[in-house]
Parts: structure tokens; C-alpha cells; sequence
């Protein structure tokens, strides 16, 4: 289990609070609509979140949480084919205007990914 950062969690949740949009992107970039589950001890949180923090420094030699250099991010070991996805999503205001425009991201083999 990969645990996101506080800030990457924040804006997860807001994203689920429109359930359409987040089932469009999430199937787009993951294949399937990406659980976010809430309901996991706090031990076992605990214990993931160390552990994500680690295979962060490894991977991209930086803390976890902190800016990393986006180079790092195109030659790591664990980018797959879905880790930098473009997905034109069509998102609707409420004054009913529209934007489409790419939205980066993608799944990695934590979520379903390939690996």
C-alpha cells in the first residue's frame, strides 16, 4: 500500500466530492475507479506511510512530500506506461461553460498499473 502525502490526500478527497469526474479520470488513467479508503488503522497508516517515505528517498533521492526534479521522474525504475498519462477530460461549471485540457498522472503497479 502506497500512503499520499497530506496534501495529495486533501485534494484526492476533494476530488471525490464530484463522483463523475473522479470515475471519468480514475478509469481513464488507472483502468478502474481508484478506491480511496478511509477506514485503515492508524498502526497500519502509520507503518505505510514509513514505508512509501522510504521507497521515495530511494527512488527519486528525495524526502517525501518535498519538490523532486521531474527528470528523476522519466528515468525511474518504477515509471510505467500509465505513470504519465494525458487524458483530455470534458469538466462542466455550474454556469454551464465548460474547459477541456490534459490532465497529467497515472497508476503505477500499487493501484493496478503496470509495472
Amino acid at each position: 500500500m502506497i500512503v499520499p502525502t497530506f496534501e495529495i490526500d486533501l485534494i484526492w478527497h476533494t476530488h471525490t466530492r464530484y463522483p463523475s469526474q473522479y470515475q471519468s479520470v480514475s478509469t481513464a488513467l488507472c483502468g478502474f475507479i481508484l478506491d480511496h479508503d478511509d477506514g485503515i488503522e492508524s498502526n497500519i497508516l502509520t507503518d505505510a506511510y514509513k514505508t512509501t517515505a522510504k521507497l521515495w528517498k530511494k527512488t527519486y533521492n528525495s524526502e517525501y512530500g518535498h519538490s523532486i526534479d521531474r527528470k528523476c521522474l522519466e528515468t525511474s525504475q518504477y515509471m510505467s506506461s500509465g505513470a504519465m498519462v494525458f487524458v483530455s477530460v470534458h469538466i462542466s461549471s455550474n454556469d454551464g461553460a465548460s474547459s477541456c485540457g490534459p490532465i497529467e498522472g497515472g497508476c503505477g503497479p500499487s493501484c493496478g498499473g503496470e509495472g
